[in-house]
Formats: C-alpha cells, sequence, structure tokens
C-alpha cells in the first residue's frame, strides 16, 4: 500500500484522466465547501469503476476544533484507510493545497501502517490538528493527550 496526497487540480486531473479506472486507488477528497464536495463527488462518480472506493469529507484548513474536523471525520477516514490496506490498494488524498489536510492523512497512515515513506516520515507540512485526531482515534497514544492530562492533574492539585 503506498498513500499519495495532492492538490485539488491535480486529483481533478487524476480523475479525468482515469487514474482510478484501474482499479489500483483508492480516494479521499478533502473540501473547504459543499459545493467543491458535491463536484469532486460528481466528477468521481462519472469516471470510476465499481469497485474503486471514495471519501469525500468537508472541513477547514485550520489546525484547531474550530476547523470543523470531527471525531466521526476522523474514524471515517481510519476505517477508510484500513479496508483499503486490507484491499491492498493505494489511496491518494487531496484537499485544496495538498499541504496540510492532506498531508496529515497521508502522514497518519504512512506512519500507522509503517508503510516506510521515507519523505512522510520526516514531513512538517501537515495539520497538526488533524494528524493527532487521527492518532487519538486510531487509539494512538499522543503527546497532545499527555500533555492535557498533565494540566488536568495540576489544575487539581492547585
Amino acid at each position: 500500500m503506498k498513500i499519495n496526497f495532492v492538490d485539488r487540480g491535480t486529483a481533478k486531473r487524476y480523475v479525468e484522466d482515469g487514474a482510478f479506472v484501474l482499479n489500483q486507488l483508492d480516494f479521499i477528497s478533502i473540501s473547504d465547501t459543499w459545493g467543491e464536495t458535491h463536484q469532486m463527488r460528481e466528477l468521481w462518480l462519472g469516471n470510476k469503476i465499481e469497485a474503486n472506493a471514495a471519501l469525500f469529507l468537508k472541513f477547514a484548513d485550520i489546525d484547531d476544533n474550530s476547523s470543523g474536523f470531527t471525531d466521526k471525520d476522523a474514524d471515517r477516514i481510519v476505517q477508510f484507510a484500513q479496508e483499503s490496506y486490507i484491499k491492498r490498494k493505494d489511496i491518494v488524498v487531496h484537499c485544496f493545497a495538498g499541504i496540510s489536510r492532506s498531508g496529515a492523512v497521508a502522514k497518519f497512515v504512512n506512519e500507522y501502517w509503517a508503510l516506510g515513506d521515507v519523505v512522510l516520515d520526516t514531513y512538517v507540512g501537515h495539520n497538526r490538528h488533524v494528524y493527532y485526531k487521527l492518532l487519538e482515534q486510531a487509539g494512538v497514544p499522543t503527546q497532545r493527550q499527555y500533555y492535557a492530562k498533565l494540566e488536568k492533574d495540576i489544575g487539581t492539585d492547585s
């Protein structure tokens, strides 16, 4: 399994050029608006084969809870990636610029399934809120959880 993260324009070209028709790729689409989400879904539906899988999400590129990225979104990504991993299918994930949100998803998948992509192992342009929420929803303890507990414990003792 490999995961690749790209910008929205590149993702559109992948879909339009038939990259998913060969049934080797699954697709995660992250958009900023419902209009963009609908547009990508319609493009996908017009250019896929039945065995392809896709997940369409909408949340902002903000590095905190105000992004709209929920535990449910994280669960859906973790489940989707697990199914792709079991099917031995590669994943293409996109967001608007192909840097932050899609980078977080790609970094999470690479690390969680120990895929060994050196670029993703050292990638630092990812949205940390998305990345940590994915880890936490997958049951991986994070520093964010540790420090939140520590702050709570210290606050209780004061």
